[in-house]
């Protein structure tokens, strides 16, 4: 008998403690305690997997709160700072977004892990829906050195009934005459999408893809060449920042919708291209808008600076799967 009952009572042991737990994490005081002492072990094992892989670790300072902010110097004066900052020149648009959008000053940046970038890399890649969601059809745009890129057009997706019965009720309500999200116009606008520079769609695109076709965006993807499967017919890849491809692509889109809006969204070191094209075309541009997500701002110091070897590895070999 008493055997019996110490296998019940071993039995029942993990329940007890996660019972016992559950009590102990109501006491406010004790669940701020063991949130610390979570994130402390968190750090501690992330300084140590970036140690054994080489990759740079960012410095963070702790709050009073217990939470590791980052600390990272200023690149102009060399003194951390708690926001960023608006670089520009004292013209009156940012003396307006100054005195209006004072969120620009006042934003925190992110702690850690969620400010973490060798994090942030990882989730780009892992977080998201998955493409198979999305039906694209492509075009193939010759260009006047014989490159060639793909413009892909997003078509469709694979919705629930549910997000059928929703995108059919806001179009509704637009032609009723009330206020709407989104443009289910006869000329609805165009959504310009620049992924990442060595090609391939992330989660994240993926997602605004869903989202804009959901609110009456026509879709297009940009890639350039030799990724994402379009072909590789000059002895040269896209450079970084070289904006004659794009050009010539927002030529193409804008002649296929004339009077469309056209706007544009870039992503990561695609951001390097749409970049260059707006500062080289400016007001003469076809684009009415653009937003840059995760920008390369400091190139030349991108360029210059080391590569971490897992960084460089896997862009090695993404590279030579496409040229294969």
């Amino acid at each position: 008998m008493a055997l019996y009952v110490l296998n019940c009572l071993f039995c029942l042991l993990p329940s007890f403690l996660f019972l016992l737990l559950c009590l102990v994490l109501r006491w406010p005081r004790l669940c701020c305690w063991a949130k610390l002492a979570v994130r402390a072990a968190g750090w501690r094992l992330w300084v140590f997997i970036c140690l054994a892989l080489e990759l740079p670790l960012h410095s963070y300072k702790r709050t009073k709160t217990g939470e590791l902010k980052s600390s990272e110097p200023d690149m102009l004066s060399g003194h951390t700072s708690d926001g960023p900052r608006l670089i520009c020149k004292p013209t009156a648009l940012a003396r307006y977004l100054l005195q209006h959008c004072g969120s620009l000053t006042k934003a925190k940046l992110a702690g850690w892990p969620w400010g973490d970038p060798h994090l942030q890399t990882v989730s780009s890649q892992k977080c998201g829906e998955h493409g198979h969601n999305i039906q694209f059809t492509r075009d193939h745009l010759l260009l006047k050195d014989g490159g060639t890129v793909a413009l892909d057009w997003m078509v469709g997706t694979r919705l629930s009934e549910a997000t059928v019965q929703r995108r059919w009720d806001v179009k509704k309500e637009y032609q009723s005459g009330r206020k709407a999200l989104g443009c289910f116009t006869s000329t609805p606008p165009v959504l310009l999408l620049i992924p990442q520079f060595w090609g391939g769609i992330t989660p994240h695109l993926q997602l605004l893809c869903h989202q804009a076709m959901r609110e009456g965006f026509n879709v297009v993807v940009f890639h350039h060449r030799g990724t994402a499967g379009s072909p590789l017919t000059t002895a040269r890849l896209s450079e970084f920042g070289d904006p004659a491809d794009l050009e010539q692509a927002v030529a193409y889109v804008h002649s296929r919708h004339p009077s469309s809006v056209l706007v544009a969204v870039s992503e990561g070191s695609g951001s390097g291209v749409l970049l260059s094209y707006l500062g080289e075309r400016g007001s003469s541009t076809c684009l009415t808008a653009a937003a840059a997500i995760s920008p390369v701002l400091l190139g030349q110091l991108w360029f210059e600076s080391a590569m971490p070897p897992m960084y460089r590895w896997g862009v090695l070999f993404h590279r030579k799967m496409q040229l294969r």
